[in-house]
């Protein structure tokens, strides 16, 4: 049975699947900053998560990057 070449013999070898562009630009895990804690919250189900009373995602657009990631935070960590 024949062998089996690599389509590119120069591939970098450090560069694992997809894209070197497409890699994550994360250089440490995201940290909850509690920007979120002033909004009335409730933890439906581990599926679901956590819903904020009174809070749209339209309005964390308009205001600073931190509630983004905040929210992120709390869909990827269980407090």
């Amino acid at each position: 049975m024949p062998s089996i070449k690599r389509a590119r013999e120069d591939a970098d070898a450090n560069i694992v699947g997809g894209h070197e562009t497409a890699r994550s630009r994360l250089l440490e895990p995201l940290i909850y900053s509690g920007t979120l804690d002033r909004f009335k919250y409730e933890d439906l189900t581990p599926a679901i998560g956590r819903e904020f009373e009174g809070l749209q995602v339209t309005d964390l657009l308009k205001w600073e990057d931190a509630m983004i990631r905040d929210l992120a935070t709390t869909s990827t960590y269980i407090f």
